[in-house]
């Protein structure tokens, strides 16, 4: 399996609610937080924000899922203010009602309904796979539209070992039938360091493109 291109195949959760259950969902939201956890994709995040030359007063979190790493900047950035935002209903309400944090809140809100320039650090994090080549760079561009001084972008290496890995791991670490089979999908559906440098050259802006172990590439732009 050479991966050598992305793949066009939807994910379960992308097919909407037909392809799996509320319940089925909501453990979903669950397990997602321990898999950004556990498999190293927030500390890779959080490695970005680190080499920040500013602490940031606000923070928009695109595609929060059900909330749990949003609410781990509330508790690392104390004194900022940090949104997250969902176009699912009910990952947006799961972030809600499991919402303890004064300076987090969630929105059900698409970025293109944020106004131009209302955050200074704008993140993502597995979300750019989810979208075709031809909706990635009108995405980016929305981020970059928000966004005051930075823009972080965190999604998956497509490798075989990354693959693999999953395939092997998950059914053991996360049951859930969304985790297990999107996941194997997800890698599928990622990203090489040509396909960001075509993104990058289609945007003319520079970026700033890293590898993190385990298999997580981040990227970080600067708003013109």
């Amino acid at each position: 399996m050479l991966l050598t291109k992305r793949s066009g195949d939807l994910e379960l959760i992308d097919l909407g609610p037909k392809h799996y259950t509320s319940q089925e969902y909501l453990h979903c939201l669950e397990q997602l937080d321990k898999v950004g956890k556990h498999l190293g994709g927030d500390k890779a995040t959080l490695q970005a924000m680190q080499k920040l030359s500013f602490c940031p007063d606000s923070i928009l979190d695109v595609g929060c899922g059900g909330g749990g790493f949003t609410k781990t900047l509330g508790m690392l950035y104390k004194q900022s203010s940090i949104t997250g935002i969902e176009i699912s209903n009910d990952a947006a309400q799961y972030a809600i009602e499991h919402n303890t944090s004064s300076n987090v809140n969630f929105k059900l809100c698409n970025v293109k309904e944020i106004p131009s320039k209302s955050y200074d650090v704008v993140i993502s994090t597995l979300v750019c796979h989810h979208l075709t080549d031809e909706d990635l760079i009108p995405f980016l561009k929305e981020c970059l539209r928000v966004a005051k001084r930075k823009v972080i972008l965190n999604d998956l290496h497509r490798h075989p070992i990354a693959w693999l890995s999953f395939f092997l791991i998950a059914p053991i670490l996360f049951k859930n039938r969304l985790i297990t089979s999107d996941g194997c999908l997800s890698v599928k559906r990622a990203f090489k360091r040509k396909d960001w440098n075509l993104y990058l050259q289609e945007l003319q802006i520079p970026g700033n493109l890293s590898w993190h172990w385990p298999f997580r590439w981040i990227l970080t732009l600067d708003p013109e």
